[in-house]
């Protein structure tokens, strides 16, 4: 598994799977040569903060209505920001700062199969990040899709022996 080498071209908001990058390759487009485009990630549901865990959300915030609006007039102010500052004629790396971690970006990710299955294992826990449970479900599937032996061995080891 060490040997085979799967490249996946990705997109997703700033801190959306960024802990893929301790297991793996990176290659991100980070808006230091390119424009940034006005796409952002929008929850479909806004969560409430867990009372339990401090890391964690805790179902359905009450108030998704005013949540929604809030955070696209953030968006909106944030993106025009930005876009004031590129016709100031500010460096796109400096200029990218005000931009919030939900704007999308692209990258190319590379690594072993063995820590694209790492991730995998790490990013689908239960304690996981719900959008970041998404990419590693989504990363599983290609897997299995690619390397359905490899995905059944890797998964066999995890079960208790008898």
């Amino acid at each position: 598994m060490v040997g085979i080498t799967p490249e996946f071209d990705l997109e997703d908001r700033f801190s959306g799977f960024g802990g893929g990058v301790k297991d793996s390759g990176w290659n991100e487009a980070s808006g230091r040569y390119v424009e940034l485009q006005d796409e952002f990630y929008v929850p479909t549901t806004w969560r409430a903060q867990s009372a339990s865990n401090k890391q964690g959300s805790a179902g359905p915030l009450d108030d998704q209505a005013t949540a929604a609006d809030a955070y696209r007039q953030g968006l909106e102010a944030t993106y025009a920001a930005y876009q004031q500052l590129r016709e100031l004629g500010v460096a796109k790396e400096q200029a990218r700062v005000v931009l919030p971690q939900s704007i999308y970006t692209q990258w190319i990710w590379t690594g072993s199969l063995q820590a694209f299955l790492h991730v995998v294992d790490l990013r689908t826990k239960p304690d996981a990040q719900w959008e970041t449970q998404q990419y590693g479900i989504a990363v599983r599937d290609i897997i299995a899709e690619h390397f359905p032996v490899c995905l059944e061995k890797w998964e066999q080891r995890k079960q208790p022996r008898s």
